[in-house]
C-alpha cells in the first residue's frame, strides 16, 4: 500500500476555494492562477481584497481594549477573545502580547 503526503501548502490550495462564496469565488478564480502557487503572495492579495484597513485597525483597537464581562467564566471570556482575534487573518500582534492585553482585561 503506498502511503502519500500532502504538504500544509498544497492542502490550503486545495481547500480554500470550498470556503468561499460569491464575490471571493470570482475573485479567486480571476487571481489563483496569476499567483503560481506561491500562498503567502496569495493569502496576502486576498487579505488586501477582503479585509479593508479599517476593519482591521478596529478589529485590533478591540483586541487591545478587550475587557472580561460581568459575571463572564475565565473560558468564556478566553473563547470569545480567541474568536476575536482569529476573526481576523493578521493583526501583526504577537502572542505574547495577546496574552498580555486578554490578561490584563480579566475582571480581578
Amino acid at each position: 500500500m503506498k502511503i502519500s503526503c500532502i504538504t500544509h501548502e498544497t492542502l490550503k490550495w486545495k481547500l480554500f476555494p470550498f470556503s468561499l462564496s460569491e464575490d471571493a469565488k470570482q475573485w479567486y478564480s480571476r487571481v489563483a492562477g496569476s499567483i503560481h502557487g506561491n500562498w503567502i503572495e496569495f493569502r496576502d492579495k486576498f487579505c488586501s481584497a477582503f479585509f479593508l484597513l479599517p476593519h482591521i485597525c478596529a478589529l485590533r483597537a478591540e483586541v487591545l481594549t478587550f475587557r472580561q464581562n460581568e459575571k463572564e467564566s475565565i473560558g468564556v471570556a478566553w473563547t470569545r477573545f480567541t474568536l476575536l482575534v482569529q476573526s481576523d487573518p493578521d493583526l501583526s500582534l504577537p502572542e505574547y502580547m495577546l496574552l498580555q492585553h486578554f490578561y490584563m482585561g480579566l475582571d480581578k
